[in-house]
């Protein structure tokens, strides 16, 4: 079930993954906290000019891979740069342009970061949930799209997993289980909460937003609490010109009464 939220109202939110994905979180069991940042970033090079919905600004829409050019994310670098220097650590890895591809990230020992942020397109198939997929760097015998099914066999230990791309948290819906997207395999596949996007995301104002909310997380905020007042924030920031559509899409999966990082 989603909350729908108010013109300018910002509760808590919360949504509910299915039961049987909260049981698993809730009994999972960490031998080590990790506490390192993965921050990816992969922008195509593409010039295509933005989708027709947009006005003149790039956006992290729903594409079709087939035969569609994905246009370029100017803000992703520097949002991935931003996650990478907010939460600092000896551990942090930092993977963009051409060092963001999928063979990067599976030599990774993916249980020793506390929080994955993929700064990327997010391409949605409804027709076949597991091959939905976050766009990276082709590589050899890499297509570059690091899909559902892929993400299913990665091992995770992450408090937190980012998908600052579009349309990452919706999906068909498959009765009790709940909805598919790419919240799910990410869940399975370790990770404690995912924060994903349930409709396509302003590359500008989510990188605004993404600089108050892991600022928030860098004062052990818990995620559920940093992310509201991250969007807080913007609201007072930039008043009317932050209307719901560019901050409500963003949604916390999973756990979130717990911070990433400790300030004990």
């Amino acid at each position: 079930m989603i909350r729908v939220l108010c013109c300018w109202s910002v509760p808590r939110i919360k949504h509910r993954c299915s039961k049987i994905f909260q049981r698993h979180i809730q009994r999972r069991v960490f031998q080590q906290v990790p506490r390192a940042l993965l921050a990816v970033a992969a922008s195509p090079d593409s010039k295509t000019t933005p989708d027709k919905a947009g006005s003149g600004k790039v956006a992290r829409g729903f594409y079709d891979i087939d035969g569609t050019e994905l246009p370029s994310l100017p803000a992703a670098k520097a949002e991935a740069t931003l996650a990478f220097d907010t939460l600092p650590n000896p551990g942090n890895r930092l993977l963009v342009n051409s060092d963001a591809t999928e063979s990067a990230i599976r030599r990774l020992n993916l249980r020793d970061f506390a929080v994955a942020h993929f700064a990327v397109h997010g391409l949605l198939s409804s027709s076949f949930p597991e091959r939905s997929a976050l766009a990276l760097k082709p590589e050899g015998q890499d297509d570059g799209f690091l899909q559902a099914r892929e993400v299913l066999g990665l091992r995770m230990n992450a408090q937190l997993v980012t998908l600052s791309a579009c349309n990452t948290g919706s999906g068909r819906l498959f009765g009790q289980d709940g909805v598919s997207s790419l919240v799910r395999p990410f869940l399975a596949a370790g990770a404690r909460a995912v924060a994903a996007n349930l409709w396509t995301a302003d590359d500008t104002f989510s990188l605004a937003l993404m600089k108050e909310f892991y600022q928030e997380l860098a004062k052990g905020k818990a995620k559920a609490v940093a992310l509201q007042q991250a969007k807080l924030t913007m609201i007072r920031q930039f008043g009317k010109t932050a209307t719901p559509k560019f901050w409500s899409g963003l949604i916390l999966f999973g756990e979130g009464s717990e911070p990433v990082v400790s300030n004990k």
